[in-house]
């Protein structure tokens, strides 16, 4: 047997059902599922922003979140994104941050390179309701905490 090289995660945790892995990354802006045993690429879908949300599996679908205040769900059948919902947070501060084409503009949360900048930044980010926690489901209820101060209660 030939070791394989391990692919990053990102930095969430990754959870496995059935022999399949799935996890957002944080190094990239994608949601992917993997064999568990041979690591072959079952579907890897876009988001707008990176994650640090590990997801939540119900039923057929899976459940997180991302820096743009973004709450996805994706069909872990077919890849596709079958639901979403927005923090307060993001629907009021996120085009603050964005470029002409919709993206994530650094240059507008980052004022300058120095410490001061990186704190002015991360406040912006936290301002836009970034999900950065994993979520839960209890009795057919999601749970997840934003950053912009709230925890969200879906059905």
């Amino acid at each position: 047997m030939v070791p394989r090289q391990p692919k990053r995660l990102g930095d969430c945790v990754a959870v496995v059902r059935d022999g399949v892995v799935y996890f957002p990354t944080s190094d990239g802006t994608r949601f992917k599922a993997l064999d568990a045993i041979s690591g072959r690429l079952i579907f890897s879908t876009q988001n707008k922003d990176v994650s640090f949300s590990s997801p939540a599996l119900v039923g057929d679908l899976a459940y997180y979140g991302t820096t743009d205040g973004w709450l996805h769900a994706i069909d872990i059948k077919t890849g596709k994104i079958d639901h979403e919902f927005q923090t307060g947070g993001s629907r009021e501060n996120s085009s603050k941050f964005l470029d002409e084409r919709g993206a994530r503009d650094p240059s507008k949360i980052y004022p300058d390179r120095t410490l001061d900048g990186i704190m002015v930044g991360q406040s912006r980010i936290h301002s836009a309701g970034s999900i950065l926690s994993s979520p839960v489901v209890v009795d057919s209820v999601l749970y997840v905490r934003s950053t912009d101060g709230y925890l969200y209660a879906l059905r």
